[in-house]
């Protein structure tokens, strides 16, 4: 039998601002400092990395900007007429630095897609729960309908999404499968979802339900399995240490391997790769890097030139090889 070969994307998360017109109470992200970072910035960041070999950079920001003035005038000061606006932007700086922008900045509109889906390669935007009882105590703010609305219009303009559950919150199995469910209704109309990620909640950001048992966190990555049979199901090699004694039960990718902070643990650099291959190659498993976009969807990232074009460099890359085929 051949050795289990898990994907991941090789990313640089790139926090734009950490303010956040939300509250959640697990969050580990948000902060009050309003400053955004400049487009000096943003490059030095990209700078400091490139020859990690980083494909992506994931430009990541809280949500709900606009409900915060001194966020929104930075960008109008410096004549944006909204936010997506400026995102396109960062979008065409990271694409001329030859790499792939991705964006998790929380709910857009289809207007805002718009504007941005020439310049980006992917939206990540966590379903994390569809229980209304479940968002009200721990996320109030936050609407379940908006984020269902991004995912599935991001499936009409054929733009590739990265969603997932949030384990460590209170919820139950039930509520975790019910929101599987969701996810795979969106799947099965628009063929656009490339991941989804089983996350656990950062254990410094708060006391809430115990994590998984390991037999329910097996049994969800079979549902998960079945219920969406092209999307990558993927665990963070940051999750508890059972994650690795279920990769037979149907994990298939590790989601971003950032360089610097994957923007959760901010104590902490993210483990390197040539760590985490060490470690999974005792389980017997090898690992190779992927596309924000999977070998199937590989032709949703040719909607415009200039981010094709940097896709067919990356392409020419032996490691890429396999989307070759």
């Amino acid at each position: 039998m051949a050795s289990p070969v898990l994907s991941y994307l090789h990313s640089l998360m790139i926090p734009l601002t950490r303010a956040c017109g939300e509250q959640c109470r697990y969050c580990s992200f948000r902060q009050d400092d309003t400053r955004m970072l400049t487009f000096d910035g943003i490059e030095s960041l990209i700078r400091k990395y490139y020859n990690t070999g980083i494909m992506e950079v994931l430009v990541e920001s809280g949500q709900s900007l606009e409900k915060i003035p001194a966020v929104r005038q930075q960008w109008e000061d410096q004549g944006y007429a909204s936010f997506a606006h400026y995102l396109r932007d960062i979008g065409q700086l990271a694409l001329e630095n030859h790499l792939l922008p991705s964006l998790e900045v929380g709910p857009l509109t289809f207007s805002e897609l718009e504007i941005v889906s020439p310049v980006i390669a992917s939206v990540s935007l966590m379903i994390e729960n569809v229980s209304p009882e479940l968002a009200k105590s721990v996320q109030s703010g936050k609407s379940i309908d908006a984020k269902i609305e991004t995912l599935s219009d991001a499936g009409l303009l054929q733009i590739p999404a990265h969603t997932g559950l949030l384990i460590g919150i209170g919820e139950s199995v039930q509520d975790l499968t019910a929101a599987v469910d969701v996810i795979a209704e969106i799947q099965a109309k628009y063929r656009h979802i490339q991941s989804v990620t089983l996350q656990f909640v950062h254990s410094g950001s708060g006391a809430f339900s115990p994590v998984l048992r390991f037999e329910d966190f097996c049994a969800l990555i079979r549902y998960c399995r079945t219920n969406l049979p092209d999307v990558a199901v993927s665990v963070p090699v940051t999750s508890p240490t059972y994650w690795m004694e279920a990769i037979d039960q149907g994990i298939d990718d590790l989601g971003r391997l950032f360089e610097g902070t994957d923007g959760i643990d901010w104590d902490h650099d993210y483990p390197k790769i040539t760590e985490i291959e060490k470690q999974l190659a005792r389980k017997g498993c090898a690992v190779r890097p992927r596309f924000p976009a999977l070998p199937g969807s590989f032709d949703m990232l040719h909607r415009s030139d200039k981010l094709w074009a940097v896709c067919r460099e990356w392409l020419n890359k032996n490691d890429y090889a396999y989307y070759r085929k």
